[in-house]
């Protein structure tokens, strides 16, 4: 997970994804760590800019699959009813949303298949700003071993099946 948590910082923050972003006059990705619950006790942590972006996952080793939520983390100070004047400007935050998933849908390392969006949400907790998740999916092959059936075995009953050159004797 390490280097698929580096890949995205890096995705949502080199010189490219600023272009993006400011190309559509939206604010770039002020900070991005792993997720603790830094929305929901600001005391707790540091202070750091938004927009922001908190990385967290799970893996169930058994299917080989993770899951990666992304939680994105937006200050709104407009009104976004239909009777707000500054309606454009309050719906900003969808930009950001659709330009993160530019930048993260298909990313991949040599740990984790292409990443595939499966759900967003909105987040409605009681915090003081915005948060949204863009949750993906994709396989992960970074702890596993090798399945049994890959290798020569007996149960005991038989004669085993071997098979292979050796390369070195160690009598030699």
């Amino acid at each position: 997970m390490k280097e698929l948590y580096l890949k995205i910082i890096d995705k949502l923050t080199n010189a490219a994804a600023n272009t993006k972003f400011t190309s559509k006059q939206l604010p770039t990705i002020k900070f991005v760590d792993i997720f603790k619950g830094q929305y929901f006790d600001k005391q707790r942590f540091e202070l750091y800019k938004l927009p922001a972006v908190f990385f967290q996952w799970s893996i169930d080793h058994r299917t080989g699959e993770a899951i990666i939520t992304i939680h994105i983390e937006y200050e709104q100070q407009r009104d976004t009813s239909n009777k707000g004047q500054q309606l454009t400007g309050a719906l900003q935050f969808f930009g950001i949303i659709e330009t993160i998933n530019e930048l993260l849908v298909d990313t991949e390392t040599e740990a984790t298949s292409k990443l595939k969006l499966t759900a967003e949400n909105s987040v409605r907790e009681d915090t003081l700003e915005s948060i949204y998740t863009l949750t993906y999916s994709c396989e992960y092959t970074g702890k596993e071993k090798p399945a049994s059936d890959q290798w020569n075995w007996t149960d005991g009953d038989g004669e085993p099946n071997i098979s292979g050159v050796i390369v070195k004797s160690i009598d030699a």
